[in-house]
């Protein structure tokens, strides 16, 4: 599971990793039943060896006197809720199989469920998925729905942390429509701080807030039947959320705010104490430690991250001792100590490339980079930076084959999902959730512009359009000029703000109904439909001239972008990556024709 440090290069100050597994280990588990069999089929378990980049041991082999099916499941949540997560998994993975031989399905979903759950903790996110995917589709088929928003619970956390955030949010805005057929206020609790947990995770702090309070007051109406893991999820999740938010706007974040965290986290900690669950109490330790090191209470901050170390490595929680490593390593930056820093950096790499969590060890050697950089020492800064790139290839490679395993999966699914789809109406309240959850995937969160996904979807749409109506496509790609020395002169606040003002008028320039999109970094692109190619032509002249023109109030004096831009004819046919490559080909050639520019180009061969 991936650990997220989100300070820019050469600016690691403030970059704290929070602790994995945000949900705070409520895992909406249901007792067993005897809701009805299914012979046969695929269940989708897994052999018993484990992979070794999720650090686990070679499964034992299986007894020669199998224990009762029932008997399986309740040491498998037994095992889960001391913590131990290793007996826990292998446990399940048996049940499951028991389960399959037996054609009994709803124990086939228990099983499912808290292999999934394991697995997420040991930090298999192949398996985490896998088992989770197969447990919505048994949860499908027993038409239990509090059942399938457990089960879909789980599956958004592990798409989260395999880099897949647009099938987490899909995960639960799914979950946000079952949930509401049911009477269950903790169920409710459960999915609401799992989309809090989601956004979170993808930076957007305000609203992950948002469905924390509403989370919040769920657990309220619960009362005496909330059980201690959706305690200790609220306390859990509310601390984790206070850490990212401080980290990523630590002005935001008052001091009486940051106290009133630490509070929560106390209670968090008293209460892992309380039910004997030293991997609660580890997360727990960790956020106190992060929310401490904000208060500048740096001794008090040591010892909270050095229990949380200690407890990591007495169980083998190697995902969160890999974190407590990058938190400590980071509160030596903070204090100036690079070469401490740069040992414990060096032991969290070791370890995140054992476990083989490439996002982790991604960030990490980033920040062994800067390190060696401040020590003076370039080659070896420069060996880590050239690591943290072939990393990022590597994890861009596992998440597009992690898609690939689970498409076959997933497909199976398509007659509950479209059911699912049906009662998506059911309430005006989850309307509005499913509304907001499926803008905020096609909607890019610095600029709110359409994002290069909604980019992706709908220029294809549009150069058909323009076909079948005899149109022109107009392509332009922005890209603003030096922005690099922005970032360097005036910092990346800075550097946001003019992407922000960038976005809008580029915007503002063009014609209602034009597709205006950020495409990533400092680039933009704008797709229109027009009758002639000089039309689109304009558009661009229009927003460099908006650009050059604009007054700034702060940072740079002025600041301008080149455009390139791409046609198609009427008549004419051409790819979307060639519409693409052409405007991309222009942007090029304004930029080394001085900058603050536009060239076009035709694209495109007769039909």
């Amino acid at each position: 599971m991936s650990a997220q440090v989100d300070r820019l290069p050469g600016h690691p100050e403030a970059a704290l990793p929070r602790a994995r597994a945000h949900p705070g280990d409520d895992d909406g588990l249901r007792p067993g039943g005897d809701e009805g069999l299914h012979p046969g089929g695929d269940d989708g378990l897994r052999p018993g060896t484990a992979t070794a980049g999720a650090g686990r041991v070679p499964a034992p082999a299986p007894p020669p006197e199998p224990a009762p099916l029932a008997q399986l499941l309740a040491r498998a949540d037994s095992a889960r809720q001391r913590g131990a997560f290793q007996e826990g998994w292998e446990l399940a993975r048996q049940a499951g199989a028991a389960a399959l031989r037996a054609g009994d399905e709803a124990s086939l979903y228990r099983a499912l469920h808290l292999q999934s759950v394991q697995a997420v903790r040991l930090g298999d996110l192949d398996d985490a998925a896998h088992a989770g995917v197969r447990a919505v589709a048994v949860a499908e088929r027993l038409a239990d729905d509090a059942a399938l928003v457990a089960a879909l619970n789980v599956l958004a956390l592990a798409y989260l942390e395999l880099g897949m955030p647009e099938e987490a949010l899909d995960a639960v805005e799914r979950t946000l429509v079952v949930v509401r057929r049911l009477d269950d206020h903790e169920a409710v609790f459960s999915t609401l701080s799992r989309a809090g947990t989601v956004h979170s995770a993808l930076g957007d702090h305000a609203r992950a807030r948002a469905f924390q309070e509403q989370a919040r007051d769920e657990l309220a109406l619960a009362g005496d039947r909330a059980g201690a893991d959706s305690r200790f999820a609220l306390l859990n999740n509310l601390a984790d959320n206070l850490v990212a938010s401080a980290r990523w706007d630590a002005v935001a974040v008052t001091r009486e705010q940051l106290l009133a965290g630490l509070d929560v986290a106390g209670q968090a900690l008293e209460l892992s104490r309380a039910t004997g669950h030293p991997y609660r109490e580890g997360m727990s330790h960790l956020n106190a430690g992060g929310l401490l090191l904000h208060l500048d209470r740096d001794a008090e901050a040591d010892e909270h991250l050095a229990a949380a170390l200690g407890i990591s490595r007495r169980h083998g929680y190697r995902t969160l001792e890999s974190s407590v490593l990058e938190a400590q390593a980071m509160a030596a930056l903070l204090r100036g100590q690079h070469a401490v820093a740069l040992e414990l950096f060096g032991a969290a790499a070791a370890l995140a490339e054992d476990l083989g969590d490439v996002g982790v060890a991604t960030t990490v050697h980033l920040q062994l980079s800067v390190c060696h950089e401040h020590l003076g020492q370039p080659w070896e800064a420069l060996a880590h930076y050239k690591r943290h790139h072939e990393l990022e290839r590597a994890l861009r490679t596992r998440t597009a084959e992690a898609r690939a395993r689970l498409l076959q999966t997933t497909a199976d699914l398509g007659r509950a999902l479209s059911e699912a789809e049906q009662h998506r109406a059911r309430s005006e309240e989850l309307q509005a959730h499913a509304e907001e959850m499926r803008r905020h995937a096609h909607e890019d969160s610095l600029t709110g512009l359409a994002n290069r996904r909604a980019l992706d979807e709908r220029l294809p749409l549009l150069l058909a359009a323009a076909a079948a109506g005899g149109q022109v496509l107009g392509v332009v790609v922005v890209d603003v000029d030096h922005f690099k020395q922005v970032n360097d002169r005036f910092g990346h606040g800075t550097g946001d703000e003019v992407l922000r003002t960038v976005a809008h008028l580029v915007a503002a320039s063009c014609r209602p109904g034009d597709l205006v999109a950020r495409m990533g970094g400092e680039e933009f692109a704008v797709v229109l439909t027009c009758p002639e190619p000089a039309e689109a032509v304009a558009v661009a002249e229009r927003v460099r001239r908006a650009v050059a023109g604009h007054r700034w109030a702060h940072g740079p004096g002025s600041t301008t972008v080149s455009a390139g831009v791409a046609t198609l004819a009427a008549g004419t046919t051409a790819t979307v990556a060639q519409v693409l490559a052409v405007a991309d080909q222009h942007l090029y050639a304004a930029k080394a024709a001085g900058r603050d520019r536009v060239s076009h180009g035709a694209v495109g061969r007769a039909r």
